[in-house]
C-alpha cells in the first residue's frame, strides 16, 4: 500500500526540499549534483500564494523521500 502524504500549509515553509528530494530519489544515479533544470520535474508540487504555502503531493511513493526531508513539524507533511 502507498504512503499517503497530506501536507500540512500552516507548517509548510515553502523551502522545496521536498522537491529536490522528489526529483534526487527518482533519478537513476541519485545524486542531488547531477540533476538539470531540464531534468527537474518533481512529482510533489510547492504552491506559493500570498496568505499560504502548501505541498500538493502524487501519492505515489511507498516511503517518500519528500516526507523525510519535511522541516514544518518533524513529522510528515
Amino acid at each position: 500500500m502507498n504512503r499517503f502524504i497530506m501536507a500540512d500549509a500552516s507548517a509548510c515553509i515553502g523551502c522545496r526540499t521536498c522537491e529536490v528530494a522528489c526529483v534526487v530519489s527518482h533519478q537513476e544515479q541519485q545524486n542531488r549534483a547531477a540533476v538539470t533544470t531540464a531534468d527537474f520535474v518533481p512529482r510533489i508540487r510547492v504552491i506559493k500564494e500570498d496568505s499560504f504555502t502548501t505541498a500538493t503531493v502524487c501519492h505515489q511513493c511507498e516511503d517518500a523521500p519528500c516526507a523525510n526531508v519535511w522541516p514544518g513539524t518533524g513529522d510528515s507533511p
